[in-house]
C-alpha cells in the first residue's frame, strides 16, 4: 500500500513522512484479532493503515474519539486512560500504540495495563521515538556546528515540549521496562533513521499552517496537489528503501508468555 501518498492528502509532508514510516515497518507484523488500539486519537493513522475497521480504539481526548467515529475503522471506541482501561483481562490478542506511549507519564503503569487486557500469547506492538533522537535533527546540528550549544539543547528542550514527550528511552531501557512488566521481546528494532529525522525537522516549519488551521477550525489545511503529492511520493520511496544513520525511531513488539 503507498502509505506515503496517502497520508500527504490528509497530513502536512513532516507527519506524513513519519507516519509512511511507521505504516510501512508494520506491514511485517501480523496483528492477530481482536485488536486494541491504545491511543487511536482521531483516527489519522487508522484511516490509512487499516483495510477494515478493528475491535476497540482507545483515547483520552473526548474531542479526538468523536471524530475517530467518522473514519469507519473501529467497531468501537472508548473514552479511557491507558494506564486504567475498562476491559476485562486477557480481551485482546493484540494491543497496538503508534507513537502513543512517549506522551503517556509513568511508562510502567501502562506497561502493566497492556499486559493485564493482553491474552497470553498476545502481543503489544508499539512506535515510539528514541531516546535522544532530538540531537539528531537538523537545526540541534546546525547549531552545534556554529558553537551554539545552549541553543541547540534549547530546540531540543522545545521540540520534546511541543510535541509532549515525557517518557523517551533507549533500546536497553525498553528492554528492562517490558521485561519487568513481564513481556518478552519478539522484535525491536529501528523503523526511522537520521536521515528521515532531519528532513522532518527541516520541512517541521511548513507544517506549521496546517497546524494552526486545526486548532482554530477543526481540520487541518493541506496542499493535495496532484503533482505536489506525485513528487514528494517518488523521491519519498527512491530515498528511504533502508534505514540510514542512527536509530530516531523504534518498532517495538513485546509478547505476553503463555
Amino acid at each position: 500500500m503507498n502509505y506515503f501518498k496517502r497520508y500527504l492528502r490528509i497530513s502536512p509532508f513532516s507527519h506524513a513522512l513519519w507516519r509512511a514510516c511507521e505504516a510501512r515497518s508494520l506491514e511485517s507484523v501480523k496483528l492477530k484479532r481482536p485488536i486494541l488500539d491504545l491511543g487511536c486519537g482521531f483516527g489519522e493513522f487508522a484511516g490509512v493503515f487499516y483495510e477494515s475497521s478493528i475491535e476497540v480504539g482507545v483515547d483520552n481526548s473526548h474531542l479526538d474519539i468523536e471524530k475517530a467515529g467518522n473514519i469507519g475503522k473501529y467497531k468501537r471506541l472508548m473514552l479511557a486512560d491507558a494506564r486504567y482501561m475498562p476491559f476485562k483481562d486477557g480481551s485482546f490478542r493484540t494491543v497496538i500504540s503508534i507513537s502513543v506511549i512517549e506522551h503517556i507519564p509513568k511508562t510502567p503503569e501502562v506497561l502493566k495495563e497492556v499486559y493485564r487486557v493482553l491474552s497470553k500469547g498476545g502481543q503489544f506492538v508499539f512506535t515510539t521515538p528514541r531516546k535522544n533522537f532530538t540531537r539528531l535533527l537538523f537545526y540541534p546540528r546546525l547549531l552545534r556546528l556554529l558553537g551554539l550549544e545552549s541553543l541547540a539543547k534549547n530546540y531540543e528542550k522545545g521540540i520534546n515540549k511541543v510535541f509532549k514527550h515525557y517518557s523517551l528511552y533507549d533500546e536497553e531501557e525498553w528492554g528492562k521496562l517490558l521485561s519487568k512488566a513481564g513481556f518478552s521481546i519478539k522484535n525491536l528494532e529501528p523503523n526511522i533513521g537520521e536521515d528521515i529525522a532531519v528532513l522532518w525537522d527541516l520541512c517541521l516549519i511548513f507544517a506549521l499552517p496546517s497546524q494552526l488551521f486545526k486548532i482554530i477550525f477543526g481540520k487541518r489545511l493541506v496542499l493535495t496537489w496532484k503533482l505536489r503529492v506525485n513528487l514528494l511520493n517518488y523521491f519519498f520511496y527512491k530515498f528511504t528503501k533502508r534505514i540510514r544513520g542512527k536509530a530516531c525511531n523504534l518498532l517495538i513488539v513485546a509478547v505476553k508468555p503463555n
